[in-house]
């Protein structure tokens, strides 16, 4: 009798005991990693001793840049830098993450993109030298390869409106690698290529051996400002 009577002091004390209770909830404060790659975050809780949460609900702050699904999945897009967020299913903890998405292509250096700035903010902001100012068009050659020249198309009030640049001596696959890196590819239009990012229209023509990368916002796009006027600008110009 004696020993059964231990035996049920033991199982109710068993069912007593209580497991510390999760109090915070962690993950690496900044990951870096290359688009189109794959990573698994890992969270961690404390205390250690703490039975851990079964599932967490994740969030990104860009999906156009990167994606984490149900399971912790990291999805790296295009390049730039996002948060991943982490909560506990009952929404008490959270926790959140800094990823950067760097390229695996440098193929050159890209132009201002920063539509509706004035010409002497891009002046500012472009480090290259300065060929030529003609009416609403900034010329800029670059001696790296394998960029020739670039381009700034603004309108009557001097504001950017496209911008643009011509290169050569490159490989399709590689510049085709770089702008996916960075942009979602569209359908062609009329042999143009199309590339599409955040507020970012581009069209890329292959004539000759050279490529002209044409930029702009596809926000306010106009007749005037569409890609194709301003590939043809950028080809009549003798740069």
């Amino acid at each position: 009798m004696k020993k059964l009577l231990v035996i049920w002091i033991v199982v109710i004390m068993a069912a007593c005991t209580k497991y510390p209770k999760v109090d915070s909830i962690s993950v690496s404060p900044r990951l870096e990693t290359n688009a189109g790659k794959q990573t698994k975050l890992q969270v961690y809780h404390a205390p250690l001793d703490a039975t851990a949460p079964e599932t967490y609900v994740y969030s990104s702050s860009d999906p156009y840049i990167a994606t984490i699904d149900d399971s912790g999945i990291i999805r790296s897009l295009h390049v730039g830098t996002c948060s991943i967020s982490v909560k506990t299913v009952d929404q008490r903890l959270s926790c959140q993450c800094s990823i950067t998405v760097k390229p695996k292509n440098n193929l050159y250096q890209e132009p201002v993109t920063d539509f509706g700035v004035s010409l002497a903010d891009v002046k500012v902001k472009e480090q290259r030298t300065c060929l030529q100012e003609i009416e609403n068009m900034l010329i800029y050659e670059d001696k790296a390869t394998p960029v020739i020249s670039v381009f700034y198309l603004f309108d009557n009030n001097k504001k950017l409106i496209s911008s643009g640049i011509r290169l050569i001596g490159i490989q399709d696959e590689k510049l085709i690698e770089f702008l996916t890196e960075r942009y979602e590819p569209f359908e062609p239009e009329n042999d143009i290529l199309i590339w599409k990012g955040k507020g970012v229209e581009i069209a890329v023509e292959h004539i000759e051996g050279k490529y002209l990368i044409a930029y702009k916002s596809y926000i306010n796009r106009t007749e005037t400002q569409n890609l194709a006027n301003i590939i043809e600008l950028i080809k009549a110009s003798s740069y």
